[in-house]
């Protein structure tokens, strides 16, 4: 089942490679700046500044959607492969079909198998990985999305010739 989880995440990585998502590496100076900025003083920002955060919260999104769906490929995997090697160890072990429900089992089977604890905690940490990844693009494209109506107005503004002195 193990080399069957690692052919999979290759070919997962190979694939992620040829489209280039892998690849996304935002300049973390420029995110850090971009997130901490005063909503209050987004008006005054140079526009190069606002394109500038826009660029690179615009890749920090393609890298996080990369993350999380990498996270939740992982837990799938991990947790298919805990769900099988507890079946195969169910089927062979004398102790663990006495028992009578399939919680019982499966429990009996985590706390007598070292490998499959092993297995569990990898599951546990795909899961807690997943979890913290969760909406966290969501919020990045709602961030993005304010800087661009920001820029989009001061384009429009700069169309009607009603600029007001700013950096346009």
């Amino acid at each position: 089942m193990f080399e069957t989880v690692n052919n999979i995440k290759s070919a997962v990585e190979k694939l992620s490679k040829e489209l280039l998502v892998s690849s996304a590496s935002p300049n973390t100076g420029l995110i850090k700046e971009a997130m901490n900025t005063d909503a209050a003083l987004v008006s005054a920002l140079s526009d190069d500044t606002l394109s500038s955060y826009i660029l690179v919260l615009g890749q920090y999104l393609v890298m996080l959607q990369y993350n999380e769906n990498t996270y939740n490929i992982n837990y799938m995997l991990y947790s298919n492969a805990l769900n099988f090697e507890i079946a195969k160890i169910i089927f062979k072990d004398i102790e663990a079909n006495k028992l009578k429900t399939e919680k019982a089992k499966r429990s009996y089977v985590i706390l007598n198998y070292e490998e499959i604890q092993d297995l569990q905690a990898k599951v546990l940490l795909a899961q807690a990985e997943s979890m913290l990844l969760e909406n966290m693009g969501k919020a990045c494209g709602e961030f993005l999305n304010s800087l661009k109506k920001e820029k989009s107005c001061r384009d429009s503004e700069w169309q009607r010739g009603q600029g007001n002195g700013k950096n346009y």
